[in-house]
């Protein structure tokens, strides 16, 4: 293991002018690391490591991000992967192993291996994004516009990644358990009373705090009396796509 001559000098000169460091790995289990996740993930900890131990030989306490873009090679193909389980779950771990070693991290995740902004994207960007953010990422990076595995910008899909990183973000805070979010009282009032909940001061107070409402997905009915829902990129029609 060891660094190409350009990347120290670079480091170098990043460190004499205070720039702030992120030292990134980018192994394809399969491919540039062992198949194995586990050892995928003990190849890119040790470039981590030494990477760490450089800049603090240099500028002991220097200012440096954990940086981890583990991915997958599609054994039967050789092509990279960025939407699947495999991928998840390899972020997710480099997030645990940055809080075990009290670093600050960035990773990927939204790395949609579709072509197009459907239901195949949907599932892979929801599912990178959200393993990796609650396993404790500080920073999840490449979470939104991209597909194709990283050969594709849509314009399009920076939209609709706003609301998955939005809802990705909800599920990061979690839920608050105090007396009044308990509403031990309101129960007590509305089972007991005339009210009910949806006419409650509590729910209208809590309507904009609580809950978190998209702004293109999509929550009507097949049917809502006036038309029918529509599918999403509808809505765009000139969006256009770039490819990188």
């Amino acid at each position: 293991m060891r660094y190409a001559m350009e990347t120290v000098e670079i480091l170098d000169e990043i460190i004499d002018h205070n720039i702030p460091v992120v030292l990134s790995s980018a192994p394809q289990a399969g491919a540039t690391s062992p198949a194995s996740l586990a050892g995928t993930l003990v190849q890119l900890t040790a470039e981590q490591l030494s990477g760490f131990t450089y800049v603090n030989l240099k500028s002991p306490g220097y200012p440096a991000i954990m940086g981890c873009v583990p991915a997958q090679a599609d054994l039967r193909t050789g092509s990279f992967t960025g939407g699947s389980a495999e991928f998840a779950l390899l972020n997710a771990a480099c997030a645990q192993i940055a809080q075990f070693l009290n670093l600050p991290i960035y990773n990927s995740s939204g790395i949609a291996d579709s072509k197009v902004g459907d239901a195949q994207a949907g599932f892979e960007k929801g599912i990178t994004t959200a393993t990796a953010a609650l396993a404790g990422s500080n920073y999840v990076h490449h979470s939104a516009g991209f597909l194709e595995s990283l050969l594709t910008v849509a314009y399009e899909q920076y939209v609709i990644d706003n609301d998955v990183n939005g809802a990705v973000m909800r599920l990061t805070r979690g839920i608050e358990v105090t007396d009044e979010s308990l509403a031990v009282d309101v129960i007590h009032d509305v089972c007991n009373g005339d009210n009910h909940y949806l006419g409650h001061a509590h729910t209208i107070g809590l309507m904009t705090s609580e809950y978190l409402y998209p702004s293109v997905f999509d929550r009507r009915t097949g049917m809502t009396g006036r038309k029918p829902a529509v599918w999403i990129f509808a809505r765009w029609p000139n969006c256009g796509r770039q490819r990188r």
